[in-house]
C-alpha cells in the first residue's frame, strides 16, 4: 500500500522548489522593470556608511521585512529571500524540517543599520521562516550606528552628500 506521509525533509524539498520557481518569476519581473534582484551586499553598505562602532543588543524579535541584505550570501537569495541556487536545496530542506519540528530554529545573527538588518548567520533560516509565513524571527542583534538616516535605496551620491553636510562647517552636527 502507498504511504502518503511525507517526511519533514521531503516537505522541505517540495517547498524549496516552489520557492525557487517563485524566485525565478520575481527575478524575471524585476529585470523587466530594471530593478535589482539580489539582496544588498553588506560589504557595499559598510564601505559607503563608514560603520565602525558596534553595540550588542542581545536576542530580540525582528520583522522579517526589515531584513534587506546579507554579509556573505547576497547572491544566493532574491530580495525576498527566495532561494536562487539549486545547490541550496539540501541545506534549505534540512532547515525547513527543523523549522516545522517541535524544537524549531535557533536565533539568527544580524547587523542592524538604522531600521534595516543584514544577516551574518542564518540566511537559510530567514528564507524558510518567510516561506512558512512568519512575520518575525528571533535574532541576535549587533547595532552599527550611522550618523545619517539609512535607507536601502540610497545611492552612493546621496550617502556622500549626507556625509558632506555632516562634516562641513555649519552642517547638521556642528
Amino acid at each position: 500500500m502507498y504511504d502518503h506521509y511525507w517526511s519533514p525533509y521531503q516537505q522541505g524539498e517540495t517547498a524549496f522548489y516552489k520557492a525557487k520557481r517563485r524566485a525565478m518569476l520575481h527575478n524575471l519581473w524585476a529585470r523587466i522593470r530594471r530593478k535589482p534582484v539580489q539582496l544588498l551586499a553588506f560589504s557595499k553598505v559598510e564601505a559607503r556608511l563608514r560603520l565602525n562602532i558596534q553595540h550588542d543588543r542581545g536576542v530580540q524579535d525582528i520583522a522579517l521585512h526589515q531584513i534587506v541584505g546579507s554579509v556573505g550570501r547576497a547572491t544566493e537569495f532574491s530580495k525576498r529571500f527566495l532561494p536562487m541556487r539549486e545547490r541550496s536545496k539540501e541545506r534549505w530542506s534540512r532547515v525547513y524540517a527543523q523549522a516545522i519540528s517541535p524544537e524549531g530554529l535557533p536565533p539568527i545573527d544580524v547587523y542592524q543599520v538604522d531600521d534595516t538588518y543584514f544577516v551574518i548567520d542564518g540566511n537559510h533560516r530567514v528564507s524558510v521562516t518567510r516561506e512558512l509565513g512568519a512575520k518575525t524571527i528571533q535574532a541576535h542583534v549587533i547595532e552599527l550606528p550611522t550618523p545619517i538616516t539609512y535607507r536601502p535605496d540610497l545611492t552612493t551620491q546621496e550617502v556622500d552628500l549626507a556625509y558632506y553636510r555632516i562634516n562641513t562647517p555649519g552642517g547638521i552636527n556642528r
